[in-house]
């Protein structure tokens, strides 16, 4: 979970606003995965496994924006990115329930 603390320090190296949401997920989901682990809580892997799905779809997002030609394709589907972190958390609910 640690690397994905570069896309934040990689905000701050750019002088770019981090939300209140991003800290909070960055720590919460750190805190979550090492008492999964310290633990062995079970349903912690079906958490971390959506955790990591939802990352690749986001990161393949940015990485789209990055190229002009592909920024307005992909533009659109933002909401949808937001969308797909969201059930991302609510399923965290129902599966830690």
């Amino acid at each position: 979970k640690i690397p994905e603390l570069g896309d934040t320090v990689f905000l701050i190296l750019k002088r770019k606003p981090v939300r209140l949401l991003q800290w909070y997920h960055h720590a919460s989901v750190l805190l979550f995965c090492w008492l999964a682990l310290a633990t062995q809580y079970t349903p912690g892997v079906w958490f971390a496994v959506t955790n990591f799905l939802v990352h690749s779809v986001m990161y393949l997002y940015f990485f789209l924006m990055t190229f002009k030609g592909a920024a307005k394709v992909v533009r659109p589907i933002a909401p949808l990115v937001t969308m797909i972190q969201i059930v991302q958390m609510v399923w965290g609910l129902v599966v830690n329930g």
